[in-house]
């Protein structure tokens, strides 16, 4: 019986690790497929943006729901918690870079190279910190 418990706690701890990776990784891929697409309105490529981040505020709330209803101080300075305000940051300096650029020329070309690399360097950051969170699980 203490095998099954055990398993079961190592399969909760590994998908509690996994939920910010799904997160990122769907963050990415929405701004690949809805963002990078869309050739025509490049002067509001900001908004759409800012729209998949909200999406992405909302997608870890409701992963890190009990996390947020019983805070405690472990939860607080976690590194889920530091990657997903890290992610917030990077599409935060994102959004305002595209917002700046909307006037200038080149901006289409520009803000695309801008949200690959943002959508690339989330993903990135996500598989480092699951890689960290996942070796000291083991």
């Amino acid at each position: 019986m203490k095998t099954i418990i055990n398993i079961s706690n190592k399969i909760r701890r590994q998908l509690l690790a996994l939920r910010t990776l799904f997160s990122a990784v769907l963050y990415g891929i929405l701004i690949f497929t809805i963002v990078i697409p869309s050739e025509n309105s490049s002067e509001y490529l900001y908004l759409e943006v800012y729209n998949i981040t909200l999406l992405y505020i909302i997608i870890n709330m409701l992963l890190f729901a009990r996390d947020i209803l019983s805070p405690k101080t472990e939860h607080l300075f976690s590194r889920e918690f530091v990657e997903i305000l890290l992610v917030i940051v990077i599409s935060t300096i994102l959004i305002i870079s595209l917002f700046v650029l909307r006037n200038m020329t080149n901006t289409h070309s520009t803000s695309l190279l801008f949200i690959k690399v943002n959508a690339i360097l989330v993903i990135t950051i996500s598989s480092l910190m699951y890689k960290k969170i996942e070796s000291k699980l083991t």
